[in-house]
């Protein structure tokens, strides 16, 4: 739907560093891991390949 916006509540405070307004790489994986727009697939697999482990 055009102009529409998803949210997402987290039980738990997303950020590891929280001065930070931004979630962590492995939390926003793991919660966008079932959106099968290729564009989201694509940025997760960079964030993968930046991941220390």
């Amino acid at each position: 739907m055009p102009g529409a916006h998803e949210w997402q509540l987290w039980t738990y405070s997303p950020a590891l560093i929280p001065d930070q307004a931004t979630v962590d790489p492995l939390s926003l994986i793991l919660s966008m891991r079932d959106i099968l727009d290729d564009r989201v697939q694509i940025a997760l697999g960079e964030m993968k390949g930046q991941l220390p482990w």
